[in-house]
């Protein structure tokens, strides 16, 4: 029996699509201590009673509507796609902000929009109507000089490709300031951040995605690649020039090839 879920209120708990009387159990009960029997979307599921036990409030569904448990579904889902909105790309620099200066100590991490989020494109992920990660995406046939890429160097993401691709004229697209909000990091929020971008790049007739990481972080992109059926190439003959931004740390190119 497939299992949905609803956001009520600020607790979660599962629906069940059935025929039948399905009451809430015991186990599923500890996920939750009191139900809001105003929240609108129980209030829109057909036949809804509850029981009270223990001082907690327990819902029973009655034929659940089929639409409505759908509809809960959809509400749920993770949304990612590019913006312009100022409001939502504020939410992404502060949260960005908060993940690389105070979670990761780049102290010297730009807080605020930086000339290269302009030149790109922000693709945030929502969830629930909220603003839980999101990431900035610069495109090599509309920029000279990636996030990443350092001038009149070997740090540019062409000299990278060559050890990897003979082919000639490779285009790609960078990615970068990815990030996803504390308790959203089980790797779906990730996921959807990353087919969107593979998605795009495809459009773009893009070769590949790209982008420079901490080898740990690199290895954990690498299994959520894997269950998109890519593979990220983490460059370790390659390492990257060391910056005061990122506290001096070795970062490392990844490649995955789109086409």
């Amino acid at each position: 029996m497939q299992v949905m879920e609803s956001i009520m209120s600020d607790r979660t708990i599962p629906l069940r699509s059935v025929d039948m009387i399905d009451v809430v159990g015991d186990t599923e009960l500890n996920r939750f201590n009191t139900i809001n029997q105003n929240t609108n979307s129980i209030g829109q599921i057909q036949n809804f009673v509850t029981i009270e036990r223990g001082g907690d409030v327990i819902p029973i569904f009655e034929k659940v509507n089929a639409e409505i448990v759908q509809q809960l579904a959809q509400e749920s889902e993770i949304k990612v796609f590019a913006t312009k909105d100022q409001k939502l790309l504020n939410e992404y620099y502060a949260l960005r902000y908060e993940a690389y200066r105070d979670e990761w100590g780049f102290e010297n991490f730009n807080q605020f929009e930086s000339e290269f989020d302009k030149q790109g494109q922000i693709f945030i992920a929502l969830k629930n109507g909220q603003l839980v990660g999101g990431a900035c995406v610069m495109f090599s046939e509309d920029c000279e000089l990636l996030s990443n890429e350092i001038p009149n160097t070997r740090y540019n993401y062409t000299e990278v490709l060559k050890t990897l691709d003979e082919r000639s004229g490779l285009s790609y697209s960078e990615v970068s300031g990815v990030v996803v909000a504390k308790n959203h990091r089980d790797r779906s929020v990730t996921e959807k951040i990353f087919e969107k971008i593979i998605s795009e790049s495809k459009n773009r007739n893009h070769h590949y995605v790209v982008g420079i990481s901490l080898l740990a972080i690199a290895r954990e992109y690498r299994i959520v690649f894997k269950r998109l059926n890519h593979q990220l190439i983490i460059v370790l003959n390659y390492p990257w020039k060391q910056k005061e931004t990122y506290n001096f740390l070795r970062m490392f190119p990844m490649c995955v090839k789109v086409l």
